[in-house]
């Protein structure tokens, strides 16, 4: 299964160190570590706004071709 980290550059809670030593560990397919510039660890329009974008750009895409048979 793909795996999208999306991780606040001002998150003072899951700071950039600990996710991206996390998100080294993981095995999956493909992969992305995402920094959000401007974001913490709570929601904000740049956090939302970035997950749509995501979600419509990078996971949806692979979830409907994934899906044809």
């Amino acid at each position: 299964m793909p795996v999208y980290l999306l991780q606040g550059e001002q998150d003072s809670v899951t700071t950039l160190d600990v996710s991206q030593a996390y998100f080294d560990s993981i095995h999956a397919p493909a992969k992305e570590f995402i920094r959000m510039p401007r974001t913490g660890h709570d929601p904000n329009p740049i956090m939302v706004d970035t997950q749509l974008e995501i979600l419509k750009t990078r996971v949806r895409p692979k979830a409907m071709a994934a899906d044809t048979p």
